[in-house]
């Protein structure tokens, strides 16, 4: 299977960014680091599987993004920390 978010999944959780946050890293820098090490993965092959992307897979991959979010942004609401 060409998308993982069981991979990305566990590189959000092996880099603690819950930790990265409350350290008092800035919100750039992780949004940095989430994107070379964690959306990278999302995003592998994106224009390859777009078109045949199942609602059960775009979900699971929604579910990773939404839960990076939850943690990077801790003190924002989604729609705003989308925005940022």
């Amino acid at each position: 299977m060409l998308i993982s978010p069981e991979k990305a999944n566990k590189r959000l959780y092996f880099f603690s960014f819950s930790l990265l946050v409350q350290a008092g890293v800035k919100r750039t820098d992780i949004l940095q680091v989430y994107d070379s090490i964690v959306r990278s993965v999302l995003e592998y092959d994106a224009e390859v599987w777009n078109g045949g992307l199942t609602k059960v897979m775009e979900d699971r991959l929604e579910h990773v993004q939404k839960r990076a979010i939850r943690i990077i942004f801790l003190d924002c609401d989604l729609s705003e920390a989308c925005e940022t």
